[in-house]
C-alpha cells in the first residue's frame, strides 16, 4: 500500500466572471502521506478553502476545474462518474466546515443529520445508526449526546455545533478529513478545546488530514507539514519544525513574525502592502510588490517550486 494517500498534481481551478478570469487555484501540487496532518496556510483569498473544495468537487459555477489530478487512495477524483464521486465523499474523504451553522440544515435534528449518512451509505437501520451517532458525539465530547440528538442547529453553541460537525465527517470513518478553518469562528477558549480534541482524534484513530487555515499558530498545534500558499500558488513546503526554525521564502517569513509575541511591544507586525487582484495578477513573482527581498528579476520570472533540502520545496529566486 502507498504512504501517499492524497496526492495533487498542477491543480487548476478557475472562476470566470464578467470582469475577468480569477485563477484561485493556479497548478497547485501537494501530497498528504497516510496518518500526517498537513497544514494549508495563507492569508484569506490565496486559495486554501478553494483547493479544499477542488478536492472533493464541490465547485460551484461560475467556478471551474480546468486542469490537474487529485489522486486519492489510488483513484482521480477529477476523472470519477457522479454516482462514484458521492459515495467518496463522506466514506472515504469527510469535510468540517468553518461555521457549522451554515452547513448544518436548520430544520432537521441533529439526529437526523448525523444518521443520514450511515442510513443511505451503509444502509443500517435507524436504531444502528444512532448507537453510532450517540457514540460519536460522546468521542467529541457533547456533553449530552442524547439531548443534542434531538436539538436543532439553533439550540447549540458554536463549539457544540463544530463539535457536531466533526461528528458528522467522521461518520462513516473516512480515510481523510479536510478541515476548513474549523476554528475561525470561535472565541479563544473554545477554539483551545476544538485544537485538543483534534489532537485527541488524531492519536486515537489515526487521522489523515489536511487542514486549512490562515493562522500559522494553530497550523504549528496540529500539522507534521506545511504547504503556504500565495495568491493560486504554492510557495513553500516543508516540515512544521523545519519552516517555523527558518522559514525561507519571505512570504512564509512575513506570516510568521505577524504572529503575535509575548515579547513584543507596541505595534503589532504585518505585511506590507495587500493580496494582489487574482484577475490581474503581476507579472513575475505574485509576491514581489510587497517583498523586501525583491531584486529585478523577481519582477519579470516566476520560480518555479524547487527543492532546498530533502522534503523541502520553495519558490523564490533568494531563498537560501
Amino acid at each position: 500500500m502507498s504512504k501517499t494517500l492524497l496526492e495533487i498534481k498542477g491543480l487548476k481551478t478557475h472562476f470566470y466572471t464578467s470582469r475577468g478570469v480569477v485563477k484561485a487555484v493556479d497548478g497547485i501540487d501537494l501530497i498528504v502521506k497516510r496518518g500526517e496532518t498537513v497544514g494549508l496556510v495563507g492569508e484569506s483569498g490565496c486559495g486554501k478553502t478553494v483547493t479544499g473544495l477542488s478536492i472533493i468537487r464541490l465547485i460551484s459555477e461560475p467556478g471551474r476545474i480546468v486542469e490537474g489530478k487529485v489522486i486519492f487512495d489510488g483513484d482521480d477524483l477529477l476523472g470519477l462518474k457522479k454516482e462514484r464521486m458521492r459515495k467518496i465523499r463522506g466514506e472515504g474523504i469527510g469535510m468540517v466546515f468553518q461555521e457549522p451553522l451554515t452547513s448544518l440544515n436548520p430544520v432537521l435534528r441533529i439526529g437526523d443529520q448525523l444518521t443520514e449518512a450511515v442510513i443511505v451509505h451503509r444502509k443500517s437501520s435507524a436504531i444502528e445508526a444512532e448507537r453510532e451517532a450517540l457514540a460519536l458525539l460522546d468521542e467529541v465530547k457533547i456533553d449530552s449526546p442524547k439531548q443534542t440528538l434531538w436539538a436543532y442547529p439553533h439550540q447549540l453553541s458554536g463549539g457544540m455545533r463544530q463539535r457536531v460537525g466533526i461528528a458528522m465527517a467522521l461518520m462513516l470513518k473516512p480515510k481523510l478529513v479536510l478541515f476548513d478553518e474549523p476554528t475561525t469562528a470561535l472565541d479563544v477558549t473554545v477554539q483551545s478545546g476544538i485544537l485538543q480534541l483534534l489532537k485527541g482524534l488524531r492519536q486515537k484513530m489515526g487521522l489523515s488530514s489536511l487542514f486549512i487555515t490562515h493562522d500559522l499558530s494553530v497550523a504549528a498545534q496540529l500539522a507534521d507539514r506545511i504547504v503556504v500558499m500565495y495568491a493560486g500558488k504554492v510557495v513553500e513546503d516543508a516540515k512544521a519544525g523545519d519552516i517555523f526554525k527558518k522559514p525561507r521564502h519571505p512570504y512564509t517569513k512575513g506570516l510568521l513574525d505577524s504572529i503575535p509575541k509575548r515579547e513584543d511591544k507596541g505595534r503589532l507586525r504585518s505585511i506590507a502592502g495587500s493580496v494582489p487582484d487574482l484577475m490581474n495578477l503581476p507579472k513575475g513573482c505574485p509576491f514581489h510588490p510587497r517583498c523586501p527581498l525583491k531584486e529585478s528579476r523577481c519582477e519579470k520570472e516566476l520560480q518555479d517550486m524547487r527543492r532546498a533540502e530533502e522534503d523541502w520545496r520553495v519558490r523564490c529566486w533568494k531563498a537560501a
